[in-house]
């Protein structure tokens, strides 16, 4: 137990290496050129395919708890819908060196995978635990509500009002922007739900990373309403994003430790059961 245990400490020193290394690499490129935007386009593929990665290994042994499997199976599925869209972009902008895409294949990945990952995190707060402390609830909800809020008045309804979107760039911003909500909010139902068990427990940390995901979205349609996300990318939305991904693989591979019995949490490690991390 103690050299896997140590194997976690060792990711979460390498995920925040990297982040700086990421940073530092990108503040002493120079803004104008492609090698930005495929550097940051790369750090998001590569970022995104650890996570891919780590879901993965963790549906193997989930398939042996029937109530994880298929929790984990649409958890797999959507991680590998993100994954693919971040290739495609890699792949568009090393060889055309822009981050600028139209609405395609990769809003067809990026929403599928939102779409599968939010239909896991409902069927993980509907298996909660039989007892939830109702103000840590009630909290969360009120958090989705607001979060709501800036969604619906920062993105929506300039995505509805601008007359130069197509009606598929409408949609597209629309339900991205909504599938960016409901994993947030799921994500803080999950982080009251587990959070008083400890911020150590897998799907606290999983949780954190579909937040920090989601942040770095809002960031996104923020400076790109503003006119501000040029070809040259922003950093900080790279970072958000590049912290999901690794805070929740970090949380798949830890999960995937206690499916294998390797990290006990007493007395049930079941999904949904009373202590289920």
């Amino acid at each position: 137990m103690g050299d896997r245990l140590r194997r976690l400490s060792i990711y979460l020193w390498l995920m925040l290496s990297f982040l700086v290394a990421l940073a530092a690499a990108i503040i002493l490129m120079p803004a104008s050129g492609g090698l930005r935007p495929t550097t940051l386009s790369g750090a998001l593929a590569a970022s995104s395919g650890i996570a891919a990665f780590f879901v993965i290994a963790a549906f193997s042994p989930a398939r042996r708890e029937p109530r994880a499997r298929t929790i984990w199976f649409l958890f797999a599925l959507g991680i590998l819908g993100w994954f693919g869209c971040k290739v495609s972009t890699f792949y568009h902008v090393s060889r055309w060196g822009t981050l600028s895409l139209s609405p395609g294949y990769p809003d067809l990945l990026c929403g599928v995978g939102s779409a599968l990952i939010i239909a896991a995190l409902l069927i993980k707060v509907a298996r909660r635990p039989r007892r939830v402390s109702p103000q840590a609830v009630a909290g969360a909800l009120a958090a989705a509500a607001l979060a709501l809020i800036v969604v619906a008045n920062f993105v929506i309804a300039p995505a509805l009002r601008n007359p130069a979107l197509t009606p598929w760039e409408r949609f597209r911003d629309c339900f991205l922007a909504v599938a960016d909500f409901g994993l947030g909010a799921l994500a803080l139902v999950i982080i009251a739900i587990y959070g008083g068990q400890g911020m150590g427990r897998p799907w606290v940390q999983v949780a954190v990373g579909l937040i920090f995901y989601a942040v770095g979205d809002a960031i996104y349609w923020h400076l790109a309403e503003a006119g501000l996300y040029g070809p040259a990318g922003n950093l900080v939305t790279a970072l958000f994003w590049t912290a999901g991904y690794l805070l929740i693989g970090l949380g798949a591979y830890y999960r995937r430790l206690v499916f294998k019995g390797v990290i006990r949490f007493p007395p049930a490690e079941s999904e949904g059961e009373a202590q289920s991390p």
